[in-house]
C-alpha cells in the first residue's frame, strides 16, 4: 500500500516503527547508544527516509547554579545524520537540580541506496564539569516512558 502526499507527487512506500521502554543512563561526553533503533531497506536509490524520534531526556547537574547540557543524536549505519542539543536551567527546575524534557527529532535523510539502513538513537553530555548525568527514557515512578523511532520511505523524483 502506498499513500500519496497531497500536492507533491511523492508517495510513502513503506513505514517501519520500533519502540522501547529501556532506559539508557550516562555521564559521558562521548555518544552512547540507546536501545532505540530500527532498520529499513529502501526500494529505490532515489527514495528519502523520513526519520522521526520521540522520547524524553532526564538531566541532572551536581553543582549549584549550572545548566544541564545534553545532545541526542540520530545515526544511520554509524554515521550521524542529525543531532539536537538540549540545555536547561536545572537549578531552577521544580524538582531541584534535575529536568525531564520531551525529545522530538524529525529529519529527512537522502541515503541513495537500496541496502539495509539501521537508524539508531544516541545520547551524550555536552559538558560534564559537575557530576552531570542524563538518562534517555528515565522511569521516575510516575510514568513508563516509551521511546519511538519511525522510518518512512518517501519516493524520490
Amino acid at each position: 500500500m502506498s499513500v500519496s502526499l497531497y500536492g507533491s507527487g511523492n508517495t510513502i512506500l513503506q513505514v517501519v516503527q520500533a519502540t522501547t521502554t529501556t532506559s539508557t543512563n550516562t555521564n559521558s561526553t562521548s555518544f552512547v547508544d540507546t536501545a532505540l533503533s530500527a532498520t529499513i531497506t529502501p526500494l529505490s536509490t532515489t527514495s528519502k527516509i523520513l526519520v522521526m524520534v520521540q522520547g524524553n531526556i532526564w538531566m541532572f547537574t551536581g553543582a549549584s547554579g549550572y545548566n544541564c547540557y545534553a545532545v541526542i543524536n540520530a545515526v544511520r549505519n554509524g554515521t550521524q545524520v542529525t543531532a539536537q542539543s538540549l540545555s536547561e536551567d536545572c537549578q531552577n527546575a521544580p524538582n531541584g537540580p534535575t529536568m525531564n524534557m520531551p525529545v522530538s527529532i524529525t529529519y529527512l535523510d537522502s541515503p541513495a541506496t537500496t541496502s539495509a539502513l539501521t537508524y539508531k538513537v544516541q545520547i551524550k553530555l555536552a559538558i560534564n564539569n559537575y557530576s552531570n548525568q542524563i538518562t534517555f527514557l528515565r522511569n521516575d515512578n510516575s510514568a513508563n516512558p516509551i521511546g519511538t523511532i519511525t522510518l518512512l520511505e518517501v519516493s524520490g523524483s
